[in-house]
């Protein structure tokens, strides 16, 4: 992944220092077709006519070594470089401040993390179309599609394993999603007590084996009183052990994975890449052999 996503971010850099020197008055701005291309990585001409060949340089800062040995080997080549390298050189070797530039400090960065789990179950909602209620107001038409989520949820994180393939119903992947978006957002316990008594009997049979008396009297106690208890078993046990285990979750029963949250947050970028690099491969292929 991590060598997925520098890959990427590489891209973006040249993607986004080609769309700022457009925007600063540079003609004929052109990423080299040929991504092993030695030297430069982009070529423009500058307001003055003259040709300039421009390299670009994304990473941490443990990359700023090598950096720094293909600016010494190409002086006469301006280099522009993230933040993280930029910094390494200004701190170790100020006087090659002139051949290096930060893009990162005159182009707003388009790439993306997916930060934490309820950020990747957003963009997984997002991204299947799957509607969450705002609100404790927006709740009451989504009850029973919450119900049958937590139910499913319950289920198996009782049993410590992941989804079955029968489980795997577009209908299931919608609501199992729909109920762990909302629960990171609202919390378990708010989302099972907002729900009230429906969501507590629904799950009363399920929770008498893990908390004892419970699922028993919610059995014997009818209505939401009865709801309410089961309710509360419930909420108390999936507070316990489902919140480090959301995202993995809705990953597992959507049969997606981290990489895929990546492009979702990051789609429109990628999909200009994806381009770029195809229009690279049909200009290398339309080159005459040598």
């Amino acid at each position: 992944t991590e060598a997925f996503i520098n890959g990427i971010k590489g891209k973006m850099g040249e993607l986004d220092t080609k769309e700022f020197l457009e925007e600063h008055g540079f003609q004929n701005v052109e990423i080299a077709p040929d991504p092993t291309q030695p030297i430069w990585d982009i070529s423009a001409i500058a307001e003055n006519g003259e040709q300039v060949f421009i390299q670009v340089k994304t990473g941490a800062a443990s990359y700023a070594s090598d950096v720094l040995d293909d600016m010494e080997a190409s002086p006469n080549v301006p280099f522009l470089v993230n933040t993280e390298i930029y910094n390494w050189i200004s701190a170790n070797h100020p006087h090659l401040l002139g051949q290096v530039g930060n893009f990162e400090a005159n182009v707003v960065a388009s790439f993306h993390h997916v930060e934490g789990m309820e950020d990747g179950l957003n963009v997984l909602s997002d991204n299947m179309g799957i509607d969450v209620p705002g609100g404790v107001t927006d709740l009451l038409p989504y009850v029973g599609a919450i119900v049958a989520g937590s139910r499913l949820i319950y289920s198996v994180v009782s049993t410590e394993r992941k989804f079955k393939d029968a489980d795997r119903t577009t209908k299931n992947k919608i609501q199992v999603v729909q109920t762990l978006t909302l629960m990171s957002r609202m919390g378990v316990l708010a989302v099972l007590a907002i729900t009230g008594g429906q969501a507590g009997a629904a799950a009363g049979g399920l929770i008498g084996s893990v908390v004892p008396g419970v699922g028993n009297a919610a059995g014997g106690i009818g209505g939401g009183i009865g709801g309410s208890i089961a309710g509360a078993g419930m909420g108390i046990f999936l507070n316990r052990r489902l919140q480090p285990k959301m995202l993995d979750l809705a990953l597992d029963i959507t049969g997606l994975t981290n990489d895929d949250l990546f492009y979702y947050k990051n789609k429109q970028r990628i999909d200009e890449i994806g381009d770029s690099i195809q229009s690279s491969a049909f200009a290398l292929a339309a080159l005459p052999a040598i």
